[in-house]
């Protein structure tokens, strides 16, 4: 083991754990009183979540996240919003039930059980229409076209 990788692990390790201690201690006594602006939340530069967040001042804990459904547009918030799961879909599939929301889209409650505000009716029948059946014409058209694609 190099000096550099024993001095790592002498110094700045215990102070991580202690950091990590320190701070849940702190954001499990705050009152959470002063709540920062809705900002975008990113899980890499440039790659937004979808969600806006709001944090606590004090002990930075994320305190709201929202976005809008996937549907009617609606701005929804923290338990109000549900998420169509490739689990919940491999569930649905094995029980022989049929799948009508796109996988990982964030939906309304009223959305999410399939009765969506008058307005987001017909974007809601767009949503959960299946593609048509292709007819063998268009099927051999497509293989033709894909072989094409991938020659060696």
């Amino acid at each position: 083991m190099s000096e550099a990788k024993k001095l790592y692990e002498r110094i700045v390790l215990p102070a991580k754990d202690q950091f990590n201690e320190e701070l849940v201690k702190m954001q499990n006594s705050c009152s959470h009183a002063k709540l920062s602006e809705w900002i975008d939340e990113y899980w890499a530069p440039a790659h937004s979540t979808g969600y806006e967040v709001q944090h606590c001042n004090r002990c930075d804990k994320e305190i709201h996240r929202r976005t809008s459904c996937m549907v009617c547009g609606s701005k929804i918030q923290d338990e109000k919003i549900k998420q169509f799961t490739v689990e919940m879909c491999k569930k649905a599939r094995a029980e022989g039930r049929t799948i009508s929301l796109p996988v990982n889209g964030t939906y309304c409650i009223d959305c999410f059980n399939g009765n969506p505000p008058a307005k987001a009716r017909s974007r809601f029948k767009q949503i959960t229409t299946p593609f048509p059946k292709l007819s063998a014409e268009d099927l051999k058209r497509v293989k033709r076209i894909s072989s094409t694609l991938h020659t060696k």
